[in-house]
This record gives structure tokens, C-alpha cells and sequence, in this order.
């Protein structure tokens, strides 16, 4: 049985935290992300990452959304430990496209990686 598979049938409540094996997985897949990057002004830059990004690096296609809270709320705490913020609403993640819910986390100058 796959990992996402495993922590989509998981019913929350029995589930505390992850185990180590599924931690080091998720952090695998999720580390070499690195978003688009943003010129916000005044030399300020920032990366962001759309959720469709996300799903696509633990392997989930963008038409089959999270179906566990769980499993969201996993991928957001080894997200938030890679510093990425979690943003409330609609962003535009990737120039030319439509805002979207996702994350960003600071660049300190134009280059991919902080």
C-alpha cells in the first residue's frame, strides 16, 4: 500500500502524529520545491507555491483534491518546518495564471532557493 493511500484511509482521530517513515517521505517530496519567484518591490522577493504544486510533488492529481483533513494538514506542518507560509486567500502563484490558494515563504535576493 502507498504512503498517500495509507494517510488518506487513516481516520484522524486515531492518528497522532506521523511515524518516521512517512515524515521522511513527505519531506523527500516536498524539500526540492521551490516555487515561482516574486519581485514584490524595493528588492523584496518572495516564492510561491500553488497547492496544485504541492499535490503534484506527494503525487496527487489536481483532479483528485486531499481527501483526508489529515493528510492536509500533514503536508501543511512539513511545509510550515520548511518555512513556507500558508496564505488565507487566492494568490497568483504563477505568473500568467489566475490567483490560487497555495503558500510562499521570503527570497532573499531573485534566486529560487532562499
Amino acid at each position: 500500500m502507498s504512503l498517500i493511500s495509507r494517510l488518506n484511509e487513516q481516520p484522524a482521530s486515531t492518528v497522532e502524529k506521523l511515524d518516521l517513515e512517512e515524515l521522511a517521505a513527505l519531506i523527500k517530496w516536498l524539500k526540492p520545491l521551490t516555487g515561482e519567484v516574486w519581485d514584490l518591490r524595493y528588492g523584496v522577493y518572495e516564492a510561491r507555491l500553488s497547492n496544485n504544486d504541492v499535490g503534484a510533488a506527494i503525487y496527487i492529481p489536481t483532479r483528485f483534491p486531499y481527501r483526508s483533513p489529515e493528510l492536509k494538514r500533514r503536508v501543511a506542518a512539513v511545509l510550515r518546518a520548511l518555512g513556507w507560509e500558508r496564505v488565507t486567500g487566492p494568490i497568483r502563484c504563477h505568473k500568467g495564471n489566475p490567483p490560487e490558494r497555495g503558500y510562499r515563504r521570503p527570497v532573499k535576493s531573485g534566486a529560487s532557493q532562499p
